[in-house]
């Protein structure tokens, strides 16, 4: 309650001001013009103002992370058991010099803790190897040895939650063979056991079949998407990070950014320099905005004069912005046709399209 109170009263302060500066929206826009309040720990995952994305994609890559392990589990558990045979004289053996099932259970279990163990150093080591290449490839600076990190907590419960599930049904088995049969050379087990074991190569089959369906699903997407026409032209085209700081790209032109523009075109094959709050393809904006008396969230990009000629953006109808029209520097807008499907205009021209703020 407290913080839609502190909205409402920034909300009615903003307005004011903006009533007060020459040359501002109309009332009717300053009256829709709202402010919100986002937690920062929201801004990476879940922001209001954006999207979900990196949320889904942290879900959708746990979860892939989660069945890799799963299936790891059950392949060590079904080769643990593969191999009971050559260890049950061993178990035979101990129980008939008086060991206890219990302790044959902590015996095998401290064994596979072992081999977890030495699998997770293995793993530590090789991704110290790989890190360098991936902080690289993704321009990040990743560590693993830093005192705050989680992996110094999260791994040691990992390796006690993997040894019990992958270990403690083939410990439970080699503990419980009986002497007598063992001895005998009778190492079957029951029949609970053989549908145990049939029941996890099943799964483990059927996750490794979906996992290839994926896989041959996005590679054919990735095609798909590969060979359609983006609506631009990415080739000779250099992506500058930050130019955005010398101007604000909603000003269209604004003088600081001309002297930069000046002295890239005099680089001897430069065609065209232009400059904008995002690229094609990577994370746009995001904002409400109402027309036709529809209100939506639509995805939005600040961009110069320049912007669609130098990416060879085609046009529909209408036309691009122009330094010959000083109107195009005050709130105008050219939209795609997805957003003129989303608003139902049958002739998007001329249409006003309020925003939120």
């Amino acid at each position: 309650a407290d913080v839609i109170n502190l909205e409402q009263k920034i909300t009615t302060l903003y307005r004011a001001e903006l009533l007060k500066v020459k040359g501002s929206k109309p009332n009717d826009e300053v009256k829709s013009v709202s402010i919100f309040l986002d937690p920062l720990s929201n801004l990476h995952l879940s922001p209001k103002a954006g999207n979900d994305a990196p949320y889904k994609i942290l879900i959708a890559l746990s979860a892939l992370g989660i069945l890799i392990l799963v299936i790891a589990c059950i392949n060590f558990t079904n080769l643990s058991i593969a191999q009971a045979a050559k260890r049950a004289k061993e178990v035979g053996v101990k129980k008939v010099m008086g060991a206890f099932r219990f302790q044959l259970t902590t015996q095998f279990m401290f064994e596979i803790f072992m081999q977890c163990f030495v699998a997770i150093v293995l793993a530590l080591i090789l991704a110290e190897l790989v890190l360098p290449n991936f902080n690289n490839l993704f321009q990040v600076q990743l560590s693993i040895w830093h005192l705050d990190n989680d992996l110094f907590w999260q791994l040691p419960l990992v390796l006690c939650i993997i040894t019990l599930i992958a270990g403690i049904y083939p410990a439970m088995v080699l503990s419980g063979f009986k002497p007598a049969m063992v001895l005998k050379g009778n190492f079957s087990t029951s029949k609970q056991s053989y549908w145990l074991r049939n029941g996890l190569l099943v799964f483990q089959f059927s996750i490794a079949v979906v996992f290839i369906i994926s896989l041959l699903t996005i590679n054919s997407q990735l095609k798909y998407m590969r060979s359609q026409d983006v609506g631009f032209t990415a080739s000779q085209v250099v992506y500058i990070k930050n130019l955005t700081l010398f101007n604000n790209p909603a000003k269209f032109g604004s003088v600081s950014f001309e002297p930069v523009r000046e002295k890239l075109l005099k680089i001897p094959g430069i065609k065209s320099a232009t400059v904008a709050s995002f690229i094609p393809g990577g994370t746009n904006g995001i904002n409400s905005y109402t027309t036709n008396g529809i209100n939506a969230n639509i995805d939005f990009v600040n961009v110069d004069f320049d912007y669609f000629e130098t990416l060879d953006i085609k046009l529909k109808e209408g036309r691009f912005f122009s330094n010959q029209f000083k109107t195009d520097t005050i709130n105008s807008a050219v939209i795609n046709e997805s957003a003129v499907a989303k608003y139902g205009i049958k002739n998007p021209i001329g249409q006003i399209i309020k925003g939120s703020g």
